[in-house]
């Protein structure tokens, strides 16, 4: 890693970047600001934030006489140490309390030091700090801060920052870069503009009450009136000679989450997908890379497969959700999206045929896993995708209608408790199965498929005894050579239309029956959904987009 340069004391000479009748304070020049000053090629100053070490200051403006205070923190590897920076311009140095003259390898603590201002700088002074030292190859970096010594001159300085509550000190939330801010008191009008970090300083004529009003443009009103988009409004500071006023104000996060469904309504026959686009942007721009969780049924605290009203696969670049098959432990937990450059992200939604309303949420986070805002009604925003029913049938006349459907799609009869759901399932919209759903099962009695109405869901843990929902087995394995001998095999048997009627319900349920080609007796033990989240109330299949 290249060594970085250090910059100790910094001063930028001209006027800043005003309007209005007069300058305020033109030998500082414009703040420094915090960037990577390897890129940054502004007119300011540029100083780091290395997150790991810090500096920060009490305050940037001083007259002569104030006190200025730093309060250091670091938590370092073990092959990184630190070297305060205690020397400034202008001060004199007064007292530091836990703060050694060199930190230790591998250490972890914070300190304070206080000075006393003595002289005018005439300038930005950058040299207060911790260096971070290391072994050769990795270089060294300094974390600085920035303070300016004025004459008698009132001043008043304040931040513009974005609302932010992954950041839980207002110190190190985003700063709204350019924006105006009026400055009105005794004899006084003044128009100045904050810097890249969202700070601001003038020097003002004379002592007196002050109003400071940010303008908002339209962009960072976005939509809001002006006392909603920033707090607050306006700040009225009171300054005397050789006193420094300050006023803070943190405008309405701008972040806006969409998510729409394309088609929004999709028949609940365990085909159709739907494709669910999501946006994110900030005050009209896109946010690249950010992470935006999807709870399914807008649950927020245990989206779990097993209990979601409409149950439905979940695709994307993340994987697939639920991610387990039968049996497994559900993953019960929202899943991540991230958004691209454009600050866009989609994922797939196959649902099953149970019918109703998925209610599908999005919510934009931050790094750490919490709202990227307060406005939570813009951070995150809801979907729903009707899966529609197809149909109400029982399986009356099943057997019948089964083998005129192959007949006249001049198709064979699958013959596998794996690939006879499939067929069924493909055959059943629009016909008199309409409204049936069908999953292979197995056991160890037997093999077979399980066939229930299209809007009832079956338990997806490991054990299940079919028999304690409604459903009835098609047993092809089973059937006995009575049924099958006058029509030479299976096949003929299905195509005949001879396929013995499913049996009701109620008697199915009781786990009793020993029927021709239906097997749930008790010494047939307990029977296994096939496997994978694919069938029975989920897709029948992996169809395009749907994993």
């Amino acid at each position: 890693m290249r060594a970085i340069a250090v910059v100790v004391v910094t001063a930028v000479l001209g006027s800043t970047a005003l309007a209005g009748s007069a300058q305020a304070e033109p030998k500082l020049g414009p703040a420094p600001v915090v960037a990577d000053c390897l890129v940054y090629r502004g007119p300011s100053a540029c100083i780091y934030n290395i997150g790991f070490i810090e500096m920060r200051l009490s305050q940037h403006i001083l007259h002569v006489g104030d006190t200025l205070t730093a309060n250091y923190s670091w938590g370092l590897s073990p092959t990184r140490g630190a070297t305060p920076l205690r020397a400034g311009f202008g001060l004199s140095h007064q007292k530091c309390s836990g703060l050694p003259k060199q930190i230790g390898l591998g250490t972890t603590g914070s300190g304070s030091c206080t000075w006393k201002a003595t002289k005018p700088t005439g300038a930005w002074v950058t040299s207060l700090g911790i260096n971070l030292s290391q072994n050769a190859s990795l270089g060294s970096y300094t974390e600085n801060d920035y303070y300016a010594i004025i004459g008698k001159e009132p001043a008043i300085e304040g931040w513009v920052r974005r609302e932010d509550s992954g950041t839980a000190q207002a110190g190190y939330r985003p700063g709204i870069p350019n924006l105006q801010i009026k400055i009105n008191g005794p004899k006084f009008g003044r128009s100045i503009r904050t810097n890249e970090n969202g700070y601001f300083f003038t020097t003002v004529q004379n002592p007196g009450a002050y109003r400071v009003t940010p303008v908002l443009t339209k962009k960072l009103k976005n939509g809001r009136s002006n006392s909603s988009a920033i707090d607050p409004e306006s700040k009225v500071v009171n300054v005397s000679n050789n006193q420094v006023g300050r006023a803070d104000f943190k405008v309405r996060d701008g972040i806006d989450v969409q998510a729409v469904a394309t088609p929004a309504s999709i028949p609940a026959d365990g085909f159709h997908t739907a494709k669910i686009d999501v946006t994110v942007e900030r005050f009209g721009e896109p946010v690249a890379g950010t992470y935006v969780s999807v709870f399914p049924n807008k649950s927020t605290s245990d989206p779990d497969p097993e209990t979601v009203p409409v149950p439905a696969r979940y695709c994307g670049a993340f994987g697939a959700w639920p991610n387990v098959n039968r049996g497994a432990e559900p993953h019960n937990k929202e899943f991540d999206l991230y958004t691209d450059a454009d600050g866009k992200a989609t994922f797939n939604v196959t649902t099953g045929t149970v019918p109703g309303k998925l209610a599908v949420r999005v919510w934009a986070k931050d790094g750490s896993g919490r709202l990227q805002t307060n406005s939570i009604s813009d951070a995150r925003k809801d979907v729903t995708i009707d899966n529609a029913p197809i149909g109400v049938n029982g399986p009356g006349g099943f057997g019948v209608t089964y083998g005129q459907l192959l007949t006249t799609a001049n198709l064979a009869p699958a013959d596998g408790y794996g690939s006879i759901p499939l067929q069924l399932a493909k055959l059943a919209p629009g016909s008199k199965l309409a409204g049936l759903a069908f999953t292979g099962i197995y056991g160890s009695g037997m093999n077979g498929v399980l066939v229930t109405p299209a809007t009832e869901r079956i338990p997806v843990s490991a054990g299940t005894v079919i028999g304690t929902s409604n459903g009835s087995v098609l047993a092809s394995a089973n059937l006995a050579n009575t049924v099958l001998a006058p029509y030479g095999g299976y096949a003929s048997l299905v195509k005949a239309g001879a396929l013995p009627e499913l049996l009701p319900f109620a008697d199915w349920a009781k786990g009793e029956t020993a029927a021709a080609a239906w097997s749930l007796r008790p010494q047939d033990g307990v029977i296994h959904f096939l496997g994978g989240w694919n069938q029975l109330g989920y897709p029948y299949d992996q169809q395009p987009g749907g994993c």
